[in-house]
Formats: C-alpha cells, sequence, structure tokens
C-alpha cells in the first residue's frame, strides 16, 4: 500500500497557520503491481507450453487457443485496471478527481468482465485437454464441467453489465434507470465463486483418475499429475475470493474493491 500526502494549510483557533497533512491511501500501485506479475507469471508458463510443442513439433490444438485467448482476455483486463488506477482507481471516492469518476467506474466494470472471460476460458482450455486423453464414462465429466462452466461464469459475465438499464447507469448515477438489487448481484457472485472454485479442484482431481491406472512409471505419473493439478491452487483462491465480493455493497467501492 502506497501513500501520497496532500498538503492543505487550516488555520487552527489555537495555533493558527498549521499545516495539515493528510495521507491519502491509494491501493493502486499494488493492484497494479499484482496483477500484472501474475499475468506475467502465467504468460511465462504458456510461453513454455507452446515453446515446448514447437520444439517437439506437436500440433497446435484447441486447448492452447483458447488458452492463449484466455491469457489475451486476462492481459486486457490488466490493461483496463491500469487505466482506471492511473485515473485514480484505488483511492477513496472522495480523492477521485469528479471528472474522472465516471471513467474509473466503467474501467472497474470493463475489466471485471475481462477477468471472468479470462477464468471461464482458461477452465474451458484444461477441460477439453482432459477430453483428448479421457476415455470410458469419464469422458463425460470434463464435458460436463465445459457446459456448466460457460454458463455459470457467461451469466456472470453477461449479469456483470445488464444488471442495471440503461446500461450507463453502472458508472452515470445522472442516467435515470433500474438496477437490480445489490444483494441478487452479491449472492450470484457468491455463487459463481464457488462453482469456480469447485469445477477448478474437479478438474485438478480428474487426471488421477485418467493417468494413475496407466502403464506408465510411478515417477513419471507423479510428474504429471503434480503439473496437472496445479489447479487446486485456483479453485483455493476462487474460494477466498468470496471473501470479498461484499465490496460491491461499499459505498467507496473504487477505494475497496
Amino acid at each position: 500500500m502506497s501513500y501520497l500526502a496532500r498538503i492543505s494549510p487550516r488555520q487552527d483557533a489555537q495555533t493558527p497557520g498549521v499545516v495539515t497533512v493528510m495521507t491519502i491511501v491509494d491501493h493502486g500501485p499494488r493492484f497494479i503491481t499484482t496483477t500484472w506479475s501474475l499475468t506475467a507469471l502465467a504468460a511465462f508458463f504458456l510461453g513454455l507450453r507452446i515453446f515446448s510443442k514447437a520444439w517437439r513439433k506437436k500440433q497446435i490444438w484447441w486447448d492452447d487457443y483458447v488458452l492463449i485467448a484466455s491469457w489475451i482476455t486476462l492481459a486486457t483486463s490488466c490493461s483496463l485496471i491500469s487505466y482506471g488506477v492511473a485515473l485514480g482507481w484505488g483511492k477513496n471516492n472522495f480523492n477521485i478527481p469528479p471528472e474522472n469518476f465516471e471513467k474509473v467506474l466503467f474501467f472497474s466494470y470493463a475489466a471485471g468482465f475481462a477477468s471472468i472471460l479470462a477464468a471461464m476460458w482458461s477452465k474451458v482450455s484444461f477441460a477439453i485437454t482432459l477430453l483428448r486423453i479421457s476415455k470410458g464414462r469419464i469422458i463425460w465429466v470434463p464435458w460436463v464441467i465445459i457446459v456448466t462452466v460457460i454458463l455459470v461464469l457467461g451469466a456472470n459475465a453477461t449479469i456483470h453489465w445488464i444488471q442495471c438499464w440503461p446500461v450507463s447507469r453502472l458508472w452515470d448515477g445522472n442516467t435515470v434507470g433500474r438496477c437490480w438489487p445489490r444483494q441478487v448481484v452479491i449472492n450470484y457472485n457468491i455463487f459463481a465463486a464457488c462453482y469456480s472454485g469447485v469445477a477448478d479442484i474437479a478438474l485438478a482431481l480428474i487426471p488421477w483418475m485418467i493417468i494413475w491406472p496407466s502403464a506408465i512409471s510411478k515417477k513419471e505419473k507423479l510428474g504429471a499429475l503434480t503439473a496437472m493439478s496445479m489447479g487446486i491452487f485456483a479453485g483455493i483462491t476462487s474460494f477466498l475470493k468470496i471473501t470479498t465480493v461484499t465490496a460491491i455493497d461499499s459505498n467507496d467501492t473504487t477505494w475497496s474493491s
């Protein structure tokens, strides 16, 4: 968390001429550092994946294309966040220049929308990967995950915009219109985060049912399963995200979110 000092002279009754220093809490720089660091880490592993396939002369398949689309969407979200922070996102409402306030809200909604799509496509990508190695009845599990993830997170992304009508009412309080009750949006976001976590954990466990019975060495099994089970951490993150969903109901969303 960074602090910027705002200095404003104030005439005090007992000590005239005292200069009061007000600290402005700004989450913006930390927000940018965190999001871009994680995006860069994702780019590193995606690059290794593509390089490995190119090195072994393996064909780029649908799961790779969907994963690339997911990363591009994630980078787009980070870019929108960066622009929003430059306008004041991360500061308290009253510390944002009035002419920037509506822009900050718009970019926050746009960044959130892009991040939902990135999460959705990353899960779909891994499920497609599992389809390639699944046999028998278990092949239906990745299909169920693909369909339900698209439905649940797709609805989440849609609600992100249609919760107010006209849409501009989301960032422009002067627009005449109607919005859904905030609690409805909060409850669906909690449900989507829960389902997202369950889907990630399911995707991390499926490889154990596929690879463990296979006729390869135990060392190779453990190596492959460890790499393919990292999604369990994404699932844990989704559950932790639930604690932050209530920021939607804050009157100071540009700071609390």
